[in-house]
């Protein structure tokens, strides 16, 4: 999945939270892959922000984007980023995060009042589907050491520090939830009371994730010299 994304220089780094992490998995897992690798095993008690931080320093790129591991990105996600921060010069970018797989209901929802290409005054941002420099994120603190709700917490920092932050369209890129395993515990009836529009089953063609090459099936993303957490 990371394989297939169409930036050309990319850096992957895993952040392992906790036990459970097969090495033998994981090795077979990134066989194959052409972008540099790093593994960062960080012990259970640390929260979240905590692993950010260990993937962070562990990276070595100018531009770091989180991903999520359960989530669908499309092949031009990190051009998508990339060319956003480019525009905007804005210290945050974040996809608009408009495409919602309810697991649960087996719908995939597009969400109202989601439209990109425009700044916001706002801490909303999806973890999934930021970018922020290495600068912009060493002056706005780094990543809070919270246990949950670090991408809205990093937001407010930004927001606090005179950054801006910008929305860039939220095609090619659906936000799996599976019911009540997320930081952020909201039931189905939540997005499915603010959808613009629902289709039955897992529709990532709807949420423009479809890969352009045929071959391959829909999946998962990484970045310039990312960061990724777990």
């Amino acid at each position: 999945m990371i394989e297939r994304q169409r930036y050309p220089h990319l850096e992957l780094v895993l952040g392992l939270h906790g036990e459970g992490f097969d090495q033998r998995s994981l090795e077979a897992a990134l066989e194959g892959l052409d972008h540099p690798v790093t593994a960062v095993r960080v012990d259970a008690d640390q929260p979240l922000g905590g692993v950010l931080n260990a993937t962070v320093e562990a990276s070595g790129g100018a531009l770091l984007a989180k991903m999520d591991d359960d989530d669908s990105y499309g092949d031009e996600h990190i051009w998508d980023l990339v060319l956003a921060h480019e525009f905007s010069r804005a210290e945050l970018v974040a996809k608009a995060s408009e495409y919602v797989y309810l697991s649960h209901s087996d719908k995939t929802v597009r969400l109202k009042g989601r439209q990109g290409e425009r700044y916001i005054d706002k801490r909303s941002v999806s973890g999934g589907v930021l970018m922020i420099s290495r600068h912009d994120l060493d002056y706005a603190g780094g990543w809070r050491r919270l246990p949950r709700q670090v991408d809205l917490a990093l937001a407010e920092d930004v927001l606090q520090a005179n950054g801006r932050i910008y929305w860039t369209h939220g095609s090619g890129y659906a936000r799996i939830r599976h019911g009540g395993q997320h930081t952020w515990k909201m039931d189905d009836s939540f997005f499915l009371h603010r959808a613009a529009a629902v289709r039955d089953g897992l529709d990532l063609e709807f949420a423009g994730v479809r890969p352009t090459s045929p071959e391959l099936d829909p999946g998962s993303a990484s970045t310039e010299n990312e960061s990724a957490g777990s």
